[in-house]
C-alpha cells in the first residue's frame, strides 16, 4: 500500500500529510512479515 496519512501534530498544532508506505509477506496463508515507511520529518516538524 501506499498513500498517506494526514494529522495534526498535537505538540506544534502543525497539519502534515506525510507519505506512506506499508508492505506484507504472506507464508502458508498467515501474515509473516510486515513492514512500515513513513516521512517522519515530515510529521515532526
Amino acid at each position: 500500500m501506499a498513500g498517506y496519512y494526514h494529522g495534526t501534530n498535537k505538540a506544534t498544532g502543525h497539519q502534515f500529510k506525510a507519505n506512506v508506505t506499508h508492505a506484507w509477506a504472506i507464508t502458508n496463508d498467515k501474515l509473516s512479515q510486515f513492514f512500515l515507511a513513513m516521512d517522519i520529518v515530515t510529521i515532526i516538524s
